[in-house]
């Protein structure tokens, strides 16, 4: 393919297409399992930038600049352009990977979105996530004890022995099979209701950002009210 190309425009267009194969693979990947629907809002248009920037500007781009048919080493020059993007591209979709929502998590104070890296961060490695009924991100709630006071000493504890925040103490996710369940009702009491949507208005937490959400215990987030 090299010597059948005749200038560096002819090298870019090629390479370009070949990368925006790529990419439409990884941008289906990234909005329909690891950023779901809403859930795009939440990392994924950050996670796509970061793929389209390495993989339709970067490798194209360093073609363009390097090409010329009569190099003795345009092959090699190639080969490295071709690892360099590579190498930025998978640590790019690792980041974007690492980033995605795997918890919508109902806790005392709202909802969070906790993303793998989160997780990580629990150092917690055998979560069984089949115990949870839903789709990713799963949908969770934090069996707490039904007192404000014990919660807010219950978070301190935790702060200081393991330096986590409450919300990642994973020992505390249950499945929400029930929306009657005392536990979950006590976490919704008092919230606003949107009969239309059969959900209910809390406050939106995510590792970057907050904002409020409209959350059913079946279906998860419905509706952001507040841009992330």
């Amino acid at each position: 393919m090299t010597f059948n190309v005749k200038n560096r425009w002819q090298a870019f267009g090629i390479h370009l297409f070949l990368s925006l194969i790529i990419f439409l693979v990884l941008l289906s990947i990234i909005i329909f399992v690891w950023y779901p629907g809403i859930f795009i809002q939440m990392g994924g248009y950050q996670g796509i930038k970061i793929v389209a920037g390495v993989d339709l500007i970067l490798g194209p781009l360093l073609t363009l600049m390097v090409f010329n048919p009569s190099k003795k080493s345009l092959k090699m020059d190639l080969s490295i352009i071709g690892l360099i993007q590579l190498t930025a591209l998978s640590a790019g979709t690792w980041l974007v990977y690492n980033e995605r929502p795997v918890f919508q998590l109902l806790s005392y104070d709202g909802i969070h979105v906790i993303t793998a890296a989160e997780i990580k961060t629990a150092k917690i490695y055998d979560i069984d996530y089949d115990k949870f009924d839903s789709d990713y991100p799963k949908i969770a709630y934090m069996d707490l004890p039904q007192d404000n006071g014990a919660i807010q000493a219950m978070a301190i504890a935790t702060g200081m022995t393991e330096n986590l925040p409450l919300q990642l103490r994973l020992d505390l996710y249950r499945n929400i099979s029930s929306d009657s369940d005392t536990a979950i009702q006590w976490l919704l009491e008092g919230r606003e209701r949107n009969q239309k949507n059969q959900c209910v208005s809390l406050p939106l937490m995510t590792k970057h950002t907050s904002g409020e959400a409209c959350f059913s215990t079946t279906t998860g987030i419905l509706t952001i009210y507040k841009s992330l």
